[in-house]
């Protein structure tokens, strides 16, 4: 998910260019999506990149009560400026201040790379407690038997 916007950054403040990807599976280190689908647009400012879209993706996981495997749908807006610390006319790095280098960067080859802001703004938006359904009764504490499917005798 790296694009070149050497075109976009030699047009005028305010130009556009709109971009489309599907990947049918994504993984941020601890959580695994799968048909994510991305539609973002970008836009020039003056020497960066403004970049925003959204993200459709479902979330495979499991049930917080009962374990057993859900998906659950998820769907995100996002809004991030990528800074390009390159400077082409003078071909040398910009001076920046220590806390913009941990920002979305557009690197001296004027590419940058989507998959920090997919991982950064979905992790953001998953729920602390996924659940197969709200009214989920999870598993016995003592015998284990998920209790949606049927009741047990422990009790």
């Amino acid at each position: 998910m790296i694009y070149n916007v050497s075109t976009l950054l030699s047009k005028p403040v305010g130009e556009i260019r709109r971009h489309e990807f599907t990947l049918k599976s994504f993984n941020t280190g601890n959580e695994f999506f799968s048909n994510l689908k991305c539609n973002l647009k970008m836009m020039k400012t003056h020497k960066n990149i403004l970049v925003y879209g959204e993200i459709n993706t479902n979330l495979k996981d499991v049930c917080s009560r009962c374990l057993v495997p859900i998906k659950i749908g998820i769907k995100t807006s996002f809004e991030e400026e990528f800074i390009s610390l390159y400077n082409i006319t003078t071909n040398n790095f910009d001076d920046y201040y220590e806390e913009d280098l941990n920002s979305y960067i557009i690197d001296k080859n004027n590419e940058l790379d989507l998959s920090k802001i997919l991982k950064d703004h979905l992790i953001s938006i998953i729920p602390i407690k996924k659940l197969c359904k709200i009214t989920c009764l999870g598993k016995c504490t003592l015998c284990a038997i998920n209790l949606n499917l049927e009741k047990c005798n422990c009790n």
